[in-house]
């Protein structure tokens, strides 16, 4: 008896082993430079025009908001206090830079062209907050599968529970984080006034 508890609990301590390298390894291999494409649904995002087109960075660990350049981040205290305010007192481990193809009265994807927040992983689903204000928001919400993420968004608003959007978003991957990507593509948004 003796020994079939301790291969069971030998079983048990090498599967849970391989889950968590697993789980370590595909949190490490989601930092990047990803091209993010969004498109309403019925569309494909690869095939169908972007409504909604940019770039999006996933760091492999947080910076300090000192790391964004100042004109930058003058736009961003200016223009984008709540997106600042929703990393209450934790730093950022994501920037992205957006450009609405047209305006989309159902969507607040892309109403913040430029931003700095936080990427999650819980479980198999890979979370960023891409735009808040006082009584509204916008995450999206990615399946890990590969090098291409396919996702969706989901909104809120005031009276109105959290929903998923009809729009598709890909996230394809370019290359490995870097952070210089937003901040550069950032500079012309944060000259305009």
């Amino acid at each position: 008896m003796r020994p079939v508890m301790m291969y069971a609990s030998t079983a048990v301590w090498v599967l849970g082993s391989v889950f968590c390298v697993l789980r370590a390894d595909a949190q490490s291999s989601i930092p990047g430079t990803y091209e993010l494409r969004a498109c309403t649904e019925p569309c494909s995002p690869g095939a169908s025009p972007s409504e909604v087109a940019g770039t999006l960075v996933l760091a492999e660990s947080p910076f300090p908001l000192e790391r964004v350049p100042a004109r930058v981040r003058q736009h961003l205290e200016q223009s984008e206090p709540w997106l600042l305010a929703a990393l209450e007192d934790d730093e950022p481990n994501a920037c992205f830079t957006l450009r609405r193809s047209r305006e989309s009265r159902d969507s607040f994807l892309g109403a913040s062209p430029v931003g700095v927040t936080r990427w999650r992983l819980t479980k198999d689903t890979l979370s960023v907050r891409l735009w808040i204000s006082p009584d509204a928001g916008y995450v999206a919400q990615f399946a890990l599968d590969g090098s291409t993420l396919m996702g969706r968004g989901y909104s809120w608003t005031l009276g109105e529970r959290y929903h998923a959007t009809r729009e598709l978003i890909l996230l394809s991957r370019r290359g490995p984080p870097d952070l210089n990507r937003c901040f550069e593509a950032a500079e012309p948004v944060s000259g305009q006034r």
